[in-house]
């Protein structure tokens, strides 16, 4: 309807692009959290392997945890302008 009224294009993808940036940083936030509690239970029991080395575990460096937020926008952002590209003629 808003292209019948004038829209441009990007004005129309706009609020899809958005929610697919919404929707990726949720699916990455919702990785770190899967992530974070594998490491909390393998840190918690403090693996002893073979009884002579003790695994230290230390959660992901701060620039994985952004990147795998970014991925998760990315693919998000990627997705919806390829949904939204099918419907919109140009």
């Amino acid at each position: 309807i808003q292209k019948l009224v004038g829209a441009s294009d990007w004005f129309v993808k706009k609020p899809f692009v958005f929610e697919g940036a919404a929707i990726g940083a949720a699916g990455g936030v919702g990785a770190l959290l899967i992530l974070l509690s594998g490491y909390l239970i393998f840190a918690a029991k403090k693996i002893n392997f073979l009884g002579l080395i003790t695994l230290d575990f230390v959660f992901l460096p701060a620039e994985y945890i952004l990147f795998l937020l970014f991925i998760g926008v990315a693919l998000g952002v990627a997705g919806s302008l390829i949904a939204v590209a099918r419907f919109i003629s140009t």
